[in-house]
Order: structure tokens, then C-alpha cells, then sequence
């Protein structure tokens, strides 16, 4: 917005009365008790005014603006912009803290009136609660393993480049002009990135089997090992990297891992959503990036399957 436009209805620039008033004040004085009692009764004047429309009103106020500018030794309009600026400002910092106040209220609410012994109570029913939901899965975990078993189809469907949520996070994290033999390694790492802030890794260990959609993963905040490694990998496909993979491998303390594979101009990347890593961390020659590759102390010790919208391969 131009300077002249902020200035407000009703200011104009001064006459000759204005540079008398001026030249006599020549000495620059601080705010003063004086400069508030002015700009106090400008204000009155300016509300009267505008309920009277009276000449010798708009006198009296353009004098006043002419000591008021004198005193500060700066135009009134100049004047006038720095306190609509601070105006707008002091705005925006009651709206925030009216925010926090009511944020805080609300917790207060949550947590304020809990006492040590509530604290406790809440804490044990959680744990209930908890306790109860795991012997439900494991009571209906036959169930649930028929309906959510896949065939190979419909694993390698798991990887969807198409699916609105993904498009959507790339989308955000891609550049303008997006190239993938210059921009992918970058890209793939904010992505990575993203998943890491975003999803909070927990193994699920109720002896079911399900798999979610990216949808469904980012409202809940939480996945497994394998929801995460396919929601990379389908954001990698959507990056144009039709070469990466989900991998589920065995480590080497008997417990299985997902993680994403691919290659990039000559380098194999392992990626890993479930834990904090740049893309270049596990990257290099293929043997050596298994090698140096961990979960949690645990390496490598073999592939059981991975796959990809396109592929899919067993090795057990």
C-alpha cells in the first residue's frame, strides 16, 4: 500500500497557520504530559466534528495538529501513519492474547482441577481402557486377519501415487518448476522429513494384521513401520521415482522392519520414516548401505518381500 493512502480522511496538508505554529515551537521536545493532553482533546474535537460539522471546530483541530506536530517535530500525517501502524499492532497482540488466554482456559479446564489422586484415577482407567482394547484385538484377531488379507494385486495397490492425500503433501513440498534429476534427492528429503514431524512411529504388536490409508495415518498422527514405508514410497512414486520399494525385512533380533528402497543417478538409498535420518545417512554402494543400516541397534539380516505399485517379490 502507497503512504498517501494510509492517511486518513480529513487530514490535509497545513497552511501558513501550520508553519507559524511550527517556527515558533522550534525546539524538539519528548512526549510530554502536554502532547497527550493535545492528543486527547484533538480526539474530542475530531468526535464533535463529525456530529456537527462546525468551521470553527475544524480550525481548532487543524491548530492543534500543527502543535502537536511541532512538539514532535514531524508532519501530523507522518504522525498520524506511525499511530495507525501501532494501533494495528497492538490489535493483533490483544487478538493473541485473547488466544493464549483462551487456549489456556481450556486446559485449565483439562488438567487445572486434577488433583494428585485424580491424576492417578485418570492415569488407571487410561490403562484400563488400554488393557481392554488389546484383549479385543486379540480376542477378534482371526477376524480381522481374513478381512484385511490381501492378495499380491492388492499389495502393490498399497502404493498409490494417486491417492488425494499424497498428492496433496506433494504438492506442498515440491518446488516451482519441480525437475526430478535435480530436485528429487531434495525433495524426497523434506518429505522424509515431513513424515518424521508429522507421524509418530509405534509398533503395533497386537498379532493382527491391517493397513491404513495415508488419510487415515495423518488424522490418527500414529502408524507401524509398514503404513509409514508405504506412504513414502507412494509419495516418492508421485516424485517420479517409479524405482523405489517397500521392503520388509527381518533384522537381525528376529523382529521385522519396513523400510523404502530405491536407486538414484548411480547411489542405492535406504529411507526410513520410522526415524529421524537424512536421505543421504544410509546411501551409497548397495552393500554398504545395508551394512551401515540400523533400527533401533538391530542391522539387517535379510529381505522377506518388498514391492511397489508395479512389482512385487518374495523371498522367503
Amino acid at each position: 500500500m502507497l503512504f498517501s493512502e494510509q492517511i486518513p480522511i480529513g487530514f490535509k496538508e497545513k497552511s501558513t497557520l501550520c508553519s507559524k505554529v511550527i517556527a515558533f515551537r522550534e525546539k524538539k521536545l519528548t512526549a510530554t504530559e502536554q502532547e497527550q493532553k493535545l492528543w486527547k482533546e484533538l480526539q474530542n474535537l475530531k468526535e464533535k466534528q463529525e456530529k456537527t460539522q462546525n468551521p470553527d471546530l475544524e480550525k481548532r483541530i487543524d491548530k492543534l495538529e500543527c502543535e502537536i506536530s511541532a512538539i514532535q517535530g514531524k508532519d501530523i500525517t507522518a504522525i498520524e501513519a506511525e499511530n495507525i501502524t501501532l494501533r494495528k499492532k497492538a490489535i493483533a497482540q490483544e487478538k493473541e492474547l485473547l488466544d493464549l488466554r483462551k487456549r489456556y482456559a481450556e486446559l485449565r479446564k483439562v488438567f487445572g482441577s486434577l488433583g494428585i489422586g485424580d491424576q492417578k484415577k485418570t492415569e488407571a482407567k487410561t490403562e484400563n481402557e488400554s488393557k481392554l482394547a488389546k484383549m479385543l484385538l486379540r480376542k477378534y484377531a482371526q477376524t480381522i486377519n481374513e478381512k484385511e488379507t490381501k492378495t499380491v494385486g492388492e499389495i502393490k495397490e498399497l502404493v498409490n501415487k494417486k491417492d488425494l492425500t499424497i498428492q496433496a503433501i506433494i504438492q506442498d513440498l515440491k518446488p516451482e518448476n519441480y525437475n526430478f534429476e535435480k530436485d528429487y534427492l531434495q525433495t524426497a528429503e523434506k518429505v522424509l522429513e515431513y513424515l518424521n514431524e508429522e507421524i509418530e512411529y509405534a509398533k503395533a504388536d497386537f498379532g493382527i494384521n491391517f493397513w491404513l490409508e495415508p488419510k487415515e495415518i495423518l488424522e490418527a498422527g500414529v502408524s507401524d513401520d509398514e503404513d509409514l514405508a508405504v506412504m513414502l514410497c507412494s509419495a516418492l512414486f508421485e516424485l517420479g521415482d517409479d524405482k523405489a520399494q517397500v521392503v520388509i525385512t527381518e533384522l537381525d533380533n528376529l523382529t521385522t522392519h519396513a523400510i523404502v528402497i530405491t536407486e538414484h543417478k548411480g547411489n542405492f538409498y535406504i529411507l526410513d520414516p520410522s526415524q529421524k535420518h537424512h536421505v543421504e545417512k544410509f546411501a551409497g554402494k548397495k552393500e554398504t548401505a545395508l551394512a551401515e543400516f540400523e533400527f533401533k541397534n538391530a542391522k539387517i539380516k535379510r529381505f522377506l518381500y518388498k514391492f511397489n505399485a508395479e512389482n512385487y517379490e518374495q523371498f522367503l
